[in-house]
């Protein structure tokens, strides 16, 4: 099993922190389901493809402060 990635860490923290499920945290987001579960599982939120996508949320992150 790979390890989480920070942002995938700092994503299921702050996810949780709300107390949003993962369809409550994609739709607060404006992401897909499916896109949101693959950011929490996996690493592939750091290929340079997705940045712009990932770049929104890593803010919303950081201003929640994760």
């Amino acid at each position: 099993m790979k390890k989480k990635s920070s942002f995938a860490s700092r994503l299921v923290a702050w996810r949780q922190a709300k107390g949003l499920s993962q369809s409550g945290a994609a739709a607060e987001l404006g992401v897909n389901l499916r896109t949101l579960q693959s950011w929490e599982m996996t690493a592939e939120s750091r290929r340079s493809p997705l940045l712009k996508t990932v770049e929104p949320v890593l803010v919303r992150l950081a201003k929640d402060g994760f």
